[in-house]
């Protein structure tokens, strides 16, 4: 029984200051008023307080605009607060300033992916792993961008790639466990949510995700786990899915 499949996955997402770059060089500006407001700007983005952080490294820029760091701090800021185009372009003055950082690659695939352009997504992404091929996020971000440009057997690669990094990465177990799921290999699913679960045994999602894979290997142990992501708030159950466990909303 093939059942219906919800389509969200997971990004994943790092700190912001480990999202920000660090590279310091000579100045012939007034480099102390630039990192003060730099240095302003991160304290505020860590505390949430994305408009001030905005402003913040603006008037960083204003002050020195030849730093990468700065545009790319900003980039962060203006994609928390979902302004997207904004980042884009500030990513990419970052790219121009400083080729050779693998970060605002990576920070402007995340903002395409937002954008819903998923071929630029991935060429930022492969930009970002020839510059460093080590970060496992990295895979799994261009894995999700893959997947939703509707190459599946690249992005199980690309899951698989990042699990071999970290294998205990539950973000790419779920991710990948979901494709599994859409082409129909539910063994390998229920194994990757498994490796989820194991991490965080009351994670509706995973559990949901189980749930249809073992009911897709008519296991009836399928709807105890539809019942538990009800239970813990999960309400995205198909409606068919719903009558046939029995999980009506707790």
């Amino acid at each position: 029984m093939y059942l219906p499949f919800m389509s969200h996955f997971r990004c994943g997402s790092w700190p912001l200051l480990f999202l920000l770059l660090t590279t310091l060089g000579c100045q012939q500006v007034d480099t102390e008023a630039a990192e003060e407001a730099f240095t302003q700007g991160r304290q505020q983005l860590e505390a949430g307080q994305t408009a001030a952080a905005i402003a913040s490294f603006t008037q960083a820029i204003e002050t020195d605009s030849s730093r990468a760091d700065y545009y790319n701090a900003r980039g962060v800021s203006y994609f928390e607060t979902g302004q997207y185009e904004q980042a884009q372009a500030d990513y990419s003055q970052a790219i121009r300033l400083d080729p050779e950082n693998y970060k605002p690659y990576y920070n402007r695939g995340r903002a395409y992916i937002a954008q819903q352009r998923y071929p630029l997504a991935i060429q930022s992404f492969d930009a970002a792993l020839q510059r460093d091929s080590t970060i496992h996020e990295i895979w799994n971000n261009r894995g999700v961008a893959h997947h939703l440009n509707g190459d599946y057997p690249k992005a199980i690669a690309d899951f698989t790639h990042s699990l071999s990094l970290a294998p205990r990465n539950n973000i790419a177990h779920y991710n990948r466990g979901k494709l599994y799921y859409l082409t129909e290999d539910f063994a390998s699913a229920k194994e990757d949510f498994d490796s989820t679960l194991s991490a965080n045994p009351n994670y509706p999602d995973a559990l949901y995700a189980r749930g249809l894979a073992r009911l897709a290997m008519n296991e009836e142990s399928g709807c105890d786990d539809v019942r538990r992501s009800v239970q813990l708030g999960y309400d995205k159950v198909d409606p068919e899915v719903r009558e046939a466990c029995g999980a009506d909303h707790p």
